[in-house]
């Protein structure tokens, strides 16, 4: 049996439970540690986050309240298929990435609505991604 943590606001609980069944488009593994610290920098985020993914490197870009932009950058260990760019809650994304207290944590692109313009992050135990799931909704 699976369990699952769905940190939502105002996205309908059929629409979590069916993006936990989903196949994701593509994914990505980082180190646990790492991208945990890395978490707490969006204490000086405004309200979103930007997530993206590029030359092997997973970054979060957002407004920060004192200083203009800024990114923070965490090292990808291995990537597969499609890394959409997408915009997620601060709060949210902290709390779904303080949730996974495991040494490697697969993030998986999953699509949100028919036509894929949005996408899910769907958090996993990269070793046991059957034992605990988290599902970040976008902001659209």
């Amino acid at each position: 049996m699976c369990s699952s943590d769905l940190l939502t606001t105002d996205v309908d609980v059929s629409m979590l439970q069916e993006a936990l069944a989903r196949e994701s488009v593509g994914s990505f593994v980082v180190e646990g540690a790492l991208f945990r610290s890395k978490a707490k920098l969006l204490d000086l985020a405004k309200t979103e986050v930007n997530i993206q993914i590029s030359k092997n490197i997973l970054k979060f870009f957002s407004s920060y309240a004192s200083r203009g932009n800024n990114d923070v950058k965490v090292p990808i260990l291995h990537l597969t298929d499609e890394q959409p760019n997408e915009k997620f809650s601060k709060d949210l994304l902290k709390r779904a990435i303080s949730a996974l207290e495991v040494s490697q944590i697969q993030g998986e692109w999953v699509p949100f609505d028919e036509e894929n313009s949005n996408f899910f992050l769907r958090l996993v135990d990269a070793d046991l991604p059957e034992y605990r799931q988290v599902v970040i909704t976008p902001i659209q």
